[in-house]
């Protein structure tokens, strides 16, 4: 049986969901500020929750759709906001005026 050849052009291009979803990430990184283990049933959890369990579990029927380099660009834009939320709340933190050491 003869595989199908996809055009070079095609290889490489990412979907197109994944660059909207990575715009909004940009965009409106609150809706995306969410622990890994919580019960998140926001907006975005039908692709959040598949997201982390194929990135924990290296599985690749989980979001089989998408290739590994679509699903590390959503992780890693998640992984930012996430990296950006936890520096802002340290700040908030440190400039909050606390009598107690």
């Amino acid at each position: 049986m003869k595989q199908l050849e996809l055009p070079l052009e095609d290889i490489d291009e990412i979907n197109e969901g994944v660059s909207l979803l990575l715009a909004r990430m940009s965009m409106f990184p609150e809706e995306f500020e969410i622990p890994i283990d919580a019960n998140y049933e926001g907006k975005w959890a039908w692709v959040l929750d598949p997201l982390m369990q194929r990135i924990q579990h290296k599985d690749t029927h989980i979001l089989s759709m998408l290739t590994d380099e679509e699903v590390n660009l959503l992780y890693g834009k998640w992984v930012h906001i996430h990296r950006e939320d936890f520096s802002n709340k340290v700040k908030c933190q440190l400039l909050t005026t606390n009598t107690t050491r």
